[in-house]
């Protein structure tokens, strides 16, 4: 479960939550974990099955594509969403 403070920061950054009912938000984040990664941290591996969907509090979370060569291709950027009460307008 997560503390009061991280889910009125989910809330206040992404909208499709804000337009959930309060039992369905208690229902969607009843399994929902806050992961604190430091800079260059793997969270995902392309060949693993998937055991969640990142939103992003802070930060950037970049998903590149390995190729066998060993170089990596940067793919996009996750960013984390600026809340109108931070003073800037929303970004995806």
């Amino acid at each position: 479960m997560l503390d009061a403070g991280v889910r009125k920061r989910l809330v206040d950054r992404y909208a499709i939550l804000a337009a959930l009912s309060e039992a369905e938000l208690d229902r969607l984040l009843a399994c929902a974990i806050h992961m604190k990664a430091p800079a260059g941290a793997l969270m995902f591996d392309e060949n693993e099955i998937c055991r969640g969907f990142p939103l992003i509090l802070s930060g950037v979370a970049r998903i590149i594509k390995a190729a066998p060569s060993g170089r990596a291709l940067h793919l996009y950027d996750l960013v984390a969403r600026v809340t109108r009460t931070e003073g800037t307008a929303s970004r995806a």
